[in-house]
Order: C-alpha cells, then structure tokens, then sequence
C-alpha cells in the first residue's frame, strides 16, 4: 500500500513538473513571438507609394541616399533604412524624412541632422521667402524605437497621420 502511494505522489510531481516545463516553454514562445512582431519595420517603400499618390504633396520628388547625403550629411551606414521625399526645387520646402535606426545610439546624430537641416534652411528664407519660412518653423518630428520622422510641408499635420499609423503598428 506504501508503494502505491509512493507511486501516485512521484506520477503526480511528474506531472506537475512536465506541466510547469510546458507552460514556461508557452510563455516563452508568445513572448518572443511578441517582441519580434513589434519590432518588424514597416515596408517604407510601400509607404513612399502611398505618400506619392496621396495628393497631398505639392512640391516634393522621390529622394535617395545621394539626397539625403546632400541635405543631411548622413551616410547609408548611420542608418537601416530610410525614406526621403525631398524638394522639387531649390525654392521648395516640402520634404518628408524617415530614418529606420540600426541603433538607439545613432538616434541623437540623426536628429542633429534633422535640425540642422531645419534651420539652415530657415536661415535660407528668412529675409525673403516667408512661405517657406513659415513652413519650416512648423515642421513636424516624431520618433519611437525604430523611427525618427521629419515632415516640413503645407499637409504636414495629415502626412505625419499618415506616417504615424503605419510605423506604430
């Protein structure tokens, strides 16, 4: 009759312990499966798309990494990825930037780059072009995680709606 106890009691903690291993291992999954489904970037390519056939640029052109080389003084290798829409002209403002970071450490130097951007070229049109001027002291910037976002234009509040509800999924 001991040994029957004995038997049941070591049968029960063999089950409770293979159900402790099973649910941590659960937990464990979920959890990974989690923290990567948060941190997929978006497709900014699909986004450029969207942005373009929005309707609500006036003035702005697909950019590249030569632009943003240009405008910003950023490398390829400063970051992941990246979508610029810069200006038509060299009278136009309206210019979307959105940086995928590699690290949370290049987020300072980017955003450096992002304001300094701003203001050189608010020095630009400071005596003469008050349009743009005023444009360019209503920029909009927004960051999480993964994205730092710069948006100058005269749709900047809808266009950063539209960024915003892409990149926070």
């Amino acid at each position: 009759m001991e040994e029957t106890t004995r038997k049941k009691t070591g049968d029960k903690l063999v089950y409770i312990l293979l159900m402790l291993v099973l649910t941590v291992s659960v937990v464990f999954f979920v959890k990974s499966r989690l923290k990567e489904a948060v941190g997929i970037p978006y497709d900014l390519a699909a986004l450029e798309q969207e942005i373009m056939e929005s309707g609500l640029l006036e003035e702005a052109q697909p950019g590249s990494e030569a632009t943003i080389r240009r405008n910003y003084d950023l490398l390829p290798s400063a970051y992941g990825e990246a979508l610029h829409i810069a200006p038509r002209d060299f009278m136009s403002v309206e210019e979307i930037i959105i940086i995928r970071l590699n690290e949370k450490s290049d987020a300072e130097s980017i955003r450096n780059a992002f304001v300094r951007r701003t203001e050189n070229l608010k020095l630009t049109f400071e005596n003469y072009g008050t349009d743009q001027y005023d444009l360019l002291c209503s920029c909009l910037r927004y960051e999480n995680d993964l994205y730092l976002v710069s948006v100058t234009g005269h749709q900047a509040s809808r266009l950063m709606e539209i960024i915003r509800t892409r990149i926070e999924r």
